[in-house]
């Protein structure tokens, strides 16, 4: 099968978009957290890190990565954890910086030089995407859970948090498994999201678009066999992404001295799933931001400030200041590394074709190569 335009983005679009992103990070950073917390304590207590901890940090994110890289290899058949981990690696950086699916574009010539076809990508981001959204959308329920186990009544807010949680996970599994068992269904299902991308189109005097249901039939008969035989090894590899973010959420929190009796690693799970939930859609690139708010929410009603022998604003700047070493770690640091990665492998196939993969899948202009192990 002949690759697919990756379409490029318009230029006053992503200026557009990077703007609104700008505007909302000003008004959480600038307006919002100041009135929150102290810089000045997160700060000193980001500096306080010793090199343990800094260690532990780092290897944590390794570990992560891989475990990104597994979920990637476990939705696509053969492409293996150190390709997964690559292309993660070079398509979050984008991601994480810019509102826009260039990630999509960078991972699909990567895809495409090694040796995987449209349909083949198609299938495997769709299922990866689809089933680590089902697993964000129940995890405020795990949370819930969890607090009882600890013999607490959960808060209200949190309840709220885990019902909208699972009504939008059951809305979401209804669709997606009617997708696969039923063709009928599926056509219909292509009709809808063909009528809703149709109308979007004639709002921008666009031509529709055809054949928006038979495309989705096509993807629906080569997915079955996907699904029904990968689901466990996808399940466990998103299980062990959620695991290495919560551990390395711990490690920050004791690093600058919250206590396991201040928040406890259920606490800590209950603030990652509420923050999964709100950040099912990106209103920023990865989550900046918004994230970093939703986290010190959380913990803010959930710490044992007796416990800590710190005043309420000092515990909630402290708090605050693991947050940001955790986002610093799971979000920043990636944007360097990906970059650094994609560049060297793009150089070196490069060197080898002639051609620049990710750029040549953006084109559109030449066919696929034949497949590569690099």
């Amino acid at each position: 099968m002949q690759a697919a335009q990756a379409e490029k983005p318009s230029t006053g679009k992503t200026i557009g978009r990077m703007l609104v992103t700008g505007g909302l990070l000003i008004v959480i950073f600038g307006v919002i957290l100041p009135q929150i917390i102290d810089f000045n304590v997160v700060w000193e207590a980001i500096k306080s890190l010793e090199p343990t901890d800094i260690a532990k940090l780092l290897a944590g994110a390794i570990v992560l990565w891989f475990a990104q890289g597994w979920v990637m290899a476990a939705a696509r058949p053969g492409l293996g954890v150190l390709k997964g981990t690559l292309g993660w690696l070079s398509s979050t950086c984008w991601a994480n910086l810019i509102p826009i699916p260039f990630d999509i574009a960078v991972r699909f010539g990567m895809y495409r030089y090694w040796g995987f076809n449209t349909e083949q990508f198609g299938i495997s981001t769709a299922f990866s995407g689809f089933w680590t959204m089902f697993i964000k959308l129940g995890l405020p329920i795990v949370a819930v859970a969890a607090q009882f186990s600890q013999g607490r009544d959960a808060p209200d807010w949190l309840m709220v948090i885990a019902v909208i949680g699972a009504v939008a996970l059951l809305g979401a599994i209804v669709v997606f498994a009617g997708v696969i068992r039923s063709e009928s269904f599926a056509q219909k299902v292509g009709d809808i999201v063909g009528n809703m991308i149709n109308t979007v189109l004639g709002w921008f005097k666009k031509p529709p678009l055809e054949g928006v249901a038979d495309r989705v039939l096509t993807v629906r008969e080569n997915a079955s066999d996907t699904v029904r035989s990968r689901w466990l090894l996808l399940s466990a590899a998103d299980l062990t992404v959620i695991a290495a973010n919560v551990v390395i959420l711990v490690i920050a929190l004791r690093a600058v001295g919250v206590s396991s009796d201040v928040l406890s690693w259920v606490d800590v799970l209950t603030g990652y799933a509420v923050v999964q939930l709100v950040t099912v859609i990106p209103i920023t690139p990865g989550g900046v931001g918004v994230a970093a708010l939703a986290y010190i929410f959380v913990f803010t009603r959930l710490a044992n400030t007796e416990a800590s022998g710190l005043s309420e604003e000092v515990l909630e700047s402290t708090m605050a200041a693991a947050v940001f070493i955790y986002r610093i770690v799971t979000w920043l640091l990636v944007i360097p590394v990906g970059f650094a990665l994609q560049f060297l492998w793009r150089a070196s196939v490069k060197r080898k074709t002639g051609e620049d993969p990710i750029a040549v899948a953006m084109s559109g202009t030449s066919s696929p190569p034949q497949p590569s192990g690099t």
